[in-house]
């Protein structure tokens, strides 16, 4: 197999208004395709930097001190940000640890899912019906188990129960083939095709 992500000697810190914060230092590890990855820790040991350096979402006051993020032998710390949304979101996607507070309380459910194949549509260049997009919103949430999906397409998220963090996890990446996917309660999964 071959390796899809590499991590060497990755050192990051923060300035902050009273010092310098030292929040990785010297991360190392290696993914191969179809391989399942975790980083365990205690709260503050750096797994939620690690991920957000993968997925080139660390704050402002980030500094990259030393090493290297490869994803597909290409080096993510010396890429340019127009780069980075190439990659961010059809290679490398992330999922935060509370989904539940991504959704928007004010609208429905089908809506916010739907919103994510508009965007892939308007990616690839391809245009869609409302009918169309709604008929491929309601047809996912069957594939995803979602009982009564007809009806819950209309709901709000607070009127669903249970299951709506897998159901929000979903709508993140369902649509990415060959993606590393990043979960901030940190596990990595990377599937095969």
């Amino acid at each position: 197999m071959s390796d899809i992500l590499k991590i060497i000697d990755l050192q990051i810190n923060f300035k902050t208004s009273q010092g310098t914060i030292y929040a990785l230092r010297g991360v190392n590890f290696t993914l191969q395709k179809g391989e399942i990855f975790a980083i365990c820790g205690e709260s503050g040991s750096g797994k939620s930097i690690t991920s957000k350096a993968i997925a080139g979402l660390l704050p402002s006051n980030a500094i990259v001190k030393k090493g290297e993020i490869l994803y597909e032998n290409q080096d993510l710390t010396k890429i340019t940000d127009k780069d980075f949304n190439q990659i961010r979101g059809r290679k490398i996607t992330m999922i935060f640890q509370n989904p539940m507070t991504s959704l928007n309380p004010l609208m429905k459910v089908g809506k916010q899912i739907e919103e994510v194949f508009k965007i892939k549509a308007k990616r690839d260049k391809k245009n869609y019906s409302k009918t169309e997009f709604k008929k491929q919103t309601i047809q996912l949430m069957k594939e995803m188990g979602i009982d009564e999906a007809d009806n819950k397409y209309h709901l709000y998220p607070h009127q669903l129960s249970g299951g709506i963090e897998v159901f929000q996890k979903f709508r993140h990446f369902l649509f990415f083939k060959n993606s590393l996917r990043l979960t901030i309660k940190l596990v990595f999964f990377l599937f095969k095709d």
